[in-house]
């Protein structure tokens, strides 16, 4: 992890892990308080035995990049945190699992664990339908944890295709309150998830579909929904080649709230952007957007 000053000067790298073995960062969140929070999953041991192929973990650095705690844990299976929100009294990790974390729905679930300030878990939920599930990103609220990512199964609704973009909200007790599906005949995942100054929940996904008008082969897609899950708009935006994911339909999308409606997206992109041509084989582009 690096730290830098806002005209690029590095104050700090900090530099955890199992040497043996591989170890991998997610998702990052900074506390009110200053404290780094980050996830991800090592195959090695960071704090007590590994549980199976890859375990999650949870860090937490103090503001001078100093590692207080790591909380590792998983199941037989495959297990990884993919995103991670600070909260008021702690932080929360959601991610993917082929394990039996809380309870198996299925193949691959989400789940959501939440631990305190100081470490202590505090509960973890585990989600899914038969099928495929993962969780991608995540917002905390006020009132409410909201998960997007992507499921093969009815999570909501009838599946529609290949795997549907997902939306999930929860309460502060990990309680599963309302979900939303939306999908094509195709391939859709979510990928990230923020908040606008409204407390409107905007999710960031991609499409191989005709979600709002078909533009090229992987698109871009902007979900808007209300604070109580309604859903306000739908955007789809890109080049005719892939945009926020690879070929292999991997995301690489991510992104932030500006003023008012106004957001900022960025990740990978395959084609010619605006009046900047391309540089190679897979560019990385930044755009603003008006969801009003």
């Amino acid at each position: 992890m690096i730290k830098l000053a806002s005209d690029g000067t590095v104050l700090w790298i900090s530099q955890f892990g199992d040497g043996n073995a591989a170890d991998r960062g997610y998702g990052l969140a900074v506390a009110q308080d200053g404290a780094i929070y980050v996830t991800g999953y090592t195959k090695g041991a960071l704090n007590g035995a590994n549980a199976g192929d890859k375990d999650v973990y949870c860090a937490r650095l103090n503001p001078k990049g100093e590692v207080e705690w790591i909380q590792q844990f998983g199941g037989e299976g495959e297990d990884k945190g993919q995103a991670i929100a600070a909260a008021a009294e702690g932080v929360v990790v959601t991610g993917m699992t082929s394990s039996d974390l809380a309870g198996s729905k299925g193949d691959i679930d989400g789940f959501l664990a939440y631990f305190d300030a100081a470490g202590n878990k505090r509960w973890i939920q585990q989600f899914g339908t038969p099928g495929r599930d993962e969780a991608t990103g995540m917002v905390a609220g006020d009132t409410q944890l909201v998960v997007t990512g992507f499921s093969s199964g009815d999570f909501a609704k009838t599946l529609a295709g290949d795997k549907d973009i997902i939306v999930a909200f929860f309460d502060y007790q990990g309680n599963l309150v309302k979900t939303a599906q939306m999908g094509t005949p195709l391939n859709d995942k979510g990928a990230d998830i923020t908040l606008d100054t409204a407390d409107n929940i905007v999710v960031a996904g991609f499409t191989d579909g005709n979600l709002a008008g078909s533009i090229g082969k992987f698109d871009i897609v902007l979900i808007k929904y209300a604070p109580t899950g309604e859903q306000m708009g739908v955007w789809q935006l890109g080049t005719p080649e892939n945009d926020g994911a690879d070929e292999w339909a991997e995301e690489n999308l991510f992104l932030a709230a500006g003023p008012g409606d106004s957001l900022v997206i960025t990740g990978l992109t395959l084609e010619q952007v605006g009046k900047t041509e391309p540089f190679g084989g897979g560019d990385v582009f930044l755009t603003p957007f008006d969801t009003k």
